[in-house]
């Protein structure tokens, strides 16, 4: 109903630590396209419909499929715009020790 296509365990399965960090960053960075993202994205807009709050995702916006579709695009248009990027950034910034 999403129009996602499917995907295998295989596609989504990681690697070392530094391979899932490398996939990471070219999900937030915007270059990684495919299973991954579909699969993070979805996620996101599953989190985004459960708090509501975002326009398209409260229960009055409509039936459960559309608001997954605009909590999907909402997800996507955070990593295009490079706002998911600078929101790890800032977190990484404010993590630093002394």
């Amino acid at each position: 109903d999403l129009g996602l296509n499917p995907t295998t365990v295989a596609e989504l399965r990681g690697g070392d630590a530094q391979a899932n960090a490398d996939v990471a960053m070219s999900l937030l960075d915007g270059s990684e396209q495919g299973p991954i993202r579909e699969t993070v994205l979805l996620n996101a807009a599953a989190a985004l419909v459960a708090d509501g709050t975002l326009p398209g995702t409260s229960p009055a916006d409509g039936n459960l499929v559309n608001r997954l579709r605009a909590g999907y695009e909402l997800a996507a248009a955070s990593i295009d715009e490079g706002k998911a990027l600078d929101a790890l950034r800032r977190w990484q910034t404010a993590s630093v020790t002394d």
